[in-house]
């Protein structure tokens, strides 16, 4: 019942864990630092952990459907590669203070931004977003908010 700790595998490059009915990505997953394909679509996954993007090698995530709570639904749309961009660049931003979701094709800016109390700096350029919710107002340490090419103010 359930994955052992994988840790020892250390030339595990390649897991399919798809179709299982998984609620939740298997902790173990998280400590294969060699993984480069991940598959987990077919399960009733709604929420990736921020810790999925520190697996550097991971290159390919085959997932599927929109009932994703972590990751906006366009994104999981454009597929894993872009999901994979969207979770390493959130977790930058603990670290920095500044997040560039710039190209990311977002017509909102996600919930998960707003609980970044520390950032600094937002750069949404190139974004088909609409409106800046209520909520912006959170980032009190924000200090550069790009918005260039977006169509907030059309």
């Amino acid at each position: 019942e359930g994955l052992p700790d994988l840790v020892g595998i250390v030339f595990l490059r390649i897991l399919r864990l798809s179709n299982n009915k998984l609620l939740e990505l298997p902790p173990p997953v998280l400590q294969l630092s060699g993984l480069r394909e991940l598959s987990i679509a077919g399960n009733m996954i709604q929420r990736l952990p921020p810790e999925l993007s520190r697996l550097s090698k991971l290159e390919l995530l085959h997932l599927d459907g929109h009932n994703f709570d972590s990751v906006p639904a366009e994104l999981v749309a454009q597929g894993g590669g872009r999901v994979l961009e969207y979770m390493r660049r959130m977790g930058f931003a603990d670290a920095t203070a500044k997040l560039d979701l710039c190209d990311m094709g977002l017509r909102a800016i996600p919930a998960s931004v707003m609980r970044i109390g520390s950032l600094q700096e937002l750069f949404l350029s190139r974004n088909p977003i609409t409106q800046l919710p209520p909520s912006i107002t959170q980032l009190a340490l924000l200090r550069t908010l790009a918005l260039d090419g977006t169509r907030v103010f059309s």
